[in-house]
């Protein structure tokens, strides 16, 4: 007896003949339901079927070499998952979409904002903003909701650069959510002011804003709790 043929093969091996299933092509798509070029071609179907499946209407174009079963409704997260596939590889999500992805409040942004290595040139893409960071070292991405990330401390850090109004919500947000402690921000803002970086201003501005509006929260008097009943220390 044969052995079965794996089911790239077959799909590719239908794409020949023709009679190519395209719903096979949905087992190769990513976590938020991009189907990105380069996984399938030329190992599941050719790329003039590729082309045909857009063509016909199956599949619909996100960015190049990026698309989505027509069938599939587009989401923010599959916006950024395409965002990032279409990118230059090294690429990570940045700013203000990284910011939402970590919970805050802001939204996604108009436009899909992206950190991208300062050696290769990401060209453009639509609905994207490319940003290319002289950090030395290279900012690290960690992965976060199957997409490639910055971590809290540099999303505020680029929230302040790039969205100064939004500094502040977003540091609310964070430290609420215990993203990071005030301390953690206070170091990461002590750093970066020794290189003069841009949105510095505006973070301090917010740290302080958080501070005092946390101070006028707490109020006069500081609780301690001893044998379950309040003790105010006013006046000691």
């Amino acid at each position: 007896r044969p052995t079965p043929a794996p089911v790239a093969s077959a799909a590719g091996d239908a794409c020949t003949q023709g009679g190519m299933n395209p719903e096979l092509l949905t087992a190769f798509s990513r976590p938020h339901g991009c189907i990105v070029r380069d996984d399938v071609v030329p190992s599941v179907v050719s790329l003039s079927t590729w082309y045909r499946l857009h063509a016909t209407g199956w599949l619909v174009a996100l960015h190049p070499g990026v698309a989505r079963p027509a069938r599939i409704v587009e989401t923010a997260l599959m916006r950024v998952e395409a965002a990032v596939a279409a990118s230059v590889p090294g690429s990570s999500v940045a700013g203000l979409t990284a910011a939402w992805l970590w919970g805050a409040g802001s939204g996604p942004g108009e436009e899909i904002e992206l950190l991208a290595p300062p050696y290769r040139n990401p060209g453009r893409l639509t609905g994207v903003r490319i940003h290319r960071p002289t950090d030395r070292p290279y900012p690290v991405a960690c992965l976060h909701r199957h997409l490639p990330t910055c971590d809290p401390l540099r999303a505020t850090l680029d929230v302040a650069a790039w969205h100064p109004e939004l500094v502040l919500p977003v540091l609310s947000d964070f430290l609420e959510r215990r993203r990071y402690g005030i301390e953690a921000i206070r170091r990461t803002l002590a750093h970066h002011r020794r290189h003069g970086r841009p949105g510095i201003r505006a973070l301090a501005g917010a740290i302080a804003e958080w501070e005092r509006a946390d101070s006028v929260l707490r109020g006069p008097e500081t609780l301690l709790r001893v044998s379950g009943r309040p003790v105010s220390l006013q006046g000691l």
